[in-house]
């Protein structure tokens, strides 16, 4: 693993954590949470392992969508490449609040944004 790999998952659990703080969102009004190029499993294992296991990240558990294991590394495109897999997979649908967090491990940033998806699915129905 690259070190800036071993960074990710605290900047991940970062941007999530002041992303609703920001919004005023408790973790429960999330439906989706779209994490950048990473597995959400693996990001889970390793945020226990370093103690970064923050509270909105247990409470956002099993609502995440990623799609590094079929895409691989993407670079900035990565958040919302991930975004377009959920939406035309049926995983986002109009409706549902979506929360979609990028970082950059390599310069320490990261940002997130929280939206009320409208967009209904690819084929013109609700996903």
């Amino acid at each position: 693993m690259v070190s800036a790999g071993a960074y990710a998952p605290a900047l991940v659990a970062a941007a999530i954590g002041e992303t609703l703080e920001r919004c005023g969102a408790a973790p429960e009004s999330v439906d989706v949470c779209v994490v950048p190029e990473g597995n959400a499993g693996w990001m889970r294992d390793a945020l226990a392992s370093a103690d970064l296991d923050r509270d909105e990240w247990r409470r956002l558990d099993g609502e995440f969508v990623d799609s590094l294991s079929r895409r691989g590394a993407l670079g900035c495109a990565g958040p919302l490449v991930c975004l377009d897999d959920g939406w035309r997979a049926g995983l986002v649908k109009p409706g549902q609040r979506v929360l979609l967090v990028g970082v950059e491990s390599s310069k320490w940033v990261h940002a997130g944004v929280l939206v009320d998806w409208t967009l209904a699915g690819p084929d013109g129905g609700a996903g």
